[in-house]
């Protein structure tokens, strides 16, 4: 058998020119978002990569990872049953069940289809002064095809949770859905024949997998959590990312310091040292070595700010939140975008320029927000 040396410079061009003609026949590359100007800076939901989604507690950085990673394809995909692409999301929810996830996933389905604003905690009748209307147990029946299709898409777990049972979960899953080529590699006077790459079954199918969040994973055998973690990211994550060619999520908090109000010496705050930060990170801040790309969320409302570029946090209140891109190893960073943020649904859009901005779209917001059920 001859083993020949591939040109990676070839198989490089080859692949361009694979992308360019996909392109030019109509089909896409990267599963699309619903946010046009952030659609411009990150094109989408790409395999081969590790992402983090990062924020102080309570802001949003859940929400956000499941309104990018888990809604938004499973809304183009559904919407688009033509599309040349498919998604496998593998959810390790390592905070909340899988059955608060699709409680979400009801809440989001309400809003983006009918504008209707209620919380997964309400949807379950628990409050003395509520019981679920009629009408949007109606509705839910009526969207049962979109649900069927999410859970069709997901393997979403709850009792998976520690980092080595996430990778062999995963590794387990790629291995029975693909298989090796070989090549020889000489040691001294001895050939050996060894794994060189692997190819999928399913070429056009984006693997991703969601971790929420990285901060809980428990410490494993001799290591702290710290080095669990550092493990997760260093070791597993990159080889599913490498090998296997998965899109991998985390989820991750900043340290709590970095969401504590800080002062200048002459005692006024300075809002830049309150966003996020790669430095910052929680539990362990070396995995920023390890990623692609690095998305955090900002809620400058929450320290008490009554205007923020222009915008009358005021009025906007907690519907407003900043998408700061903080780390981009394939394009463009420090970059962000101001986006419309319904909490209660899950749900993100992008707001208009701080320049551009009417009393119309603050009345817009304001008449929302008095609907919430």
């Amino acid at each position: 058998m001859e083993y020949q040396k591939s040109n990676l410079y070839d198989e490089t061009l080859s692949k361009l020119r694979e992308n360019k003609g996909k392109r030019l026949s109509g089909e896409i590359i990267a599963i699309p978002w619903s946010l046009p100007r952030l659609s411009r800076v990150l094109p989408g939901i790409e395999p081969e990569k590790i992402i983090v989604v990062t924020a102080g507690p309570k802001v949003g950085k859940s929400q956000l990872a499941n309104f990018l990673y888990v809604f938004q394809p499973i809304d183009y995909l559904f919407e688009h049953p033509e599309c040349n692409l498919d998604i496998r999301i593998f959810y390790f929810s390592l905070e909340i069940s899988k059955e608060a996830i699709i409680r979400q996933a009801m809440s989001y389905r309400l809003f983006k289809k009918y504008g209707i604003i209620i919380s997964p905690q309400k949807l379950l009748s628990v409050y003395t002064d509520y019981v679920l209307d009629d009408n949007i147990e109606k509705l839910l029946e009526i969207e049962k095809p979109w649900f069927d299709f999410l859970e069709s898409k997901m393997d979403l777990q709850d009792e998976v949770r520690g980092a080595t049972a996430i990778f062999k979960h995963m590794e387990t899953y790629f291995e029975a859905n693909g298989v090796w080529t070989y090549k020889a590699i000489k040691f001294g006077d001895e050939t050996k024949t060894v794994r060189d790459r692997y190819a999928t079954n399913h070429p056009n199918l984006i693997v991703e997998v969601i971790s929420d969040h990285i901060g809980l994973l428990p410490a494993e055998g001799q290591l702290d959590q710290r080095e669990t973690i550092g493990r997760f990211s260093s070791d597993y994550s990159l080889k599913l990312r490498d090998k296997y060619k998965a899109c991998l999520v985390h989820i991750q908090q900043q340290a709590l310091m970095g969401s504590q109000q800080q002062f200048t010496n002459s005692g006024k705050s300075i809002i830049e040292k309150l966003k996020p930060e790669v430095g910052n990170l929680a539990n362990n801040k070396e995995v920023s070595r390890d990623v692609n790309l690095m998305i955090g969320l900002f809620a400058p409302h929450k320290f008490g700010f009554e205007t923020y570029k222009d915008y009358d946090l005021g009025r906007l209140k907690d519907n407003h939140r900043e998408l700061i891109i903080m780390l981009n190893r394939d394009g463009i960073s420090s970059a962000s975008i101001d986006l419309y943020f319904q909490g209660a649904s899950s749900y993100f859009s992008e707001l208009p320029r701080p320049e551009d901005m009417q009393e119309s779209n603050y009345l817009e917001i304001e008449q929302v927000r008095n609907k919430t059920i």
